[in-house]
């Protein structure tokens, strides 16, 4: 590491002294920073969660012990609105660390120092809980919601940029036949809800029902869309259900405009 940069010791030094149990490769770190581009302005603001990302990377038992005592030990607090049962918790957990620390390649091997690491983590969490309650028939569109709050502070790199530009004009596409495809009463009501912005305690005036009412319908509707939207995924791009939430999730907020612009077109 003689010939690294100051930026590059120094957050050496910061996560040594912050992990003192580790004793981690100078050069293998100085790799790891290199191979996984992480910048000089990440390096300064989160040297010690990249130290210890990097020497779980690397297989290190005393690292994956550190990062299972102060990180996945959370989980039930970061997936605490899904109410888990607790085998159903365990599950998650269990998940979370496959994803993270086991494989050839480990989710946490491609921890930038974009934002917490506990971040990182509580985005794994929240997602894989997702799956879970999705295929325990448990989930809800409040849990989607937060699925994306959580992960789309993560989706500003290259790769997410090169997926959105293959993608957006494909998706926006499928997105028009899909919201085509609706009757009238739901083109209606997601009208009312995205592009004139109407509250479910309005609409639910509206249509003179309670406002758990209208939430069912636009839950309903939205389910629909997105089935749709997965069938033709499946059947044009072989895409899984998995790969469809994640091209959702990076684009975002341009899915929303675009879904409220083909509303607005009516």
């Amino acid at each position: 590491m003689n010939q690294a940069s100051p930026d590059l010791r120094a957050s050496f030094e910061r996560g040594r002294k912050a992990w003192p149990g580790l004793s981690l490769d100078a050069d293998l770190y100085a790799s790891h920073v290199a191979a996984t581009e992480i910048t000089d302005v990440d390096l300064a603001a989160r040297a010690e969660d990249i130290y210890l990302a990097c020497a779980c990377a690397c297989g290190d038992s005393q690292a994956h012990r550190l990062f299972e005592d102060h990180f996945l030990s959370q989980i039930p607090r970061f997936v605490g609105r899904f109410r888990f049962a607790p085998h159903l918790l365990d599950e998650v957990r269990q998940r979370v660390r496959l994803k993270q620390l086991l494989g050839e390649h480990p989710g946490v091997s491609r921890y930038r120092g974009r934002g917490p690491l506990g971040a990182w983590v509580r985005a794994t969490a929240v997602r894989v809980a997702f799956d879970v309650a999705t295929q325990a028939g448990q989930a809800t569109a409040d849990w989607e919601t937060e699925l994306f709050d959580v992960w789309k502070s993560f989706d500003d790199g290259p790769e997410a940029q090169a997926i959105k530009n293959t993608y957006r004009e494909t998706l926006t596409a499928a997105l028009q036949e899909c919201l085509a495809a609706l009757g009238p009463r739901d083109k209606t009501l997601l009208r009312m809800h995205v592009v004139d912005q109407l509250s479910i305690d309005v609409i639910g005036r509206i249509y003179r029902v309670h406002r758990a009412t209208v939430a069912r319908w636009l839950l309903g509707i939205r389910a629909r869309v997105f089935a749709d939207l997965r069938a033709r995924a499946a059947l044009h791009w072989g895409a899984s259900t998995n790969d469809l939430r994640s091209l959702v999730r990076i684009l975002g907020d341009e899915i929303h405009l675009s879904a409220k612009r083909i509303l607005a077109d009516g």
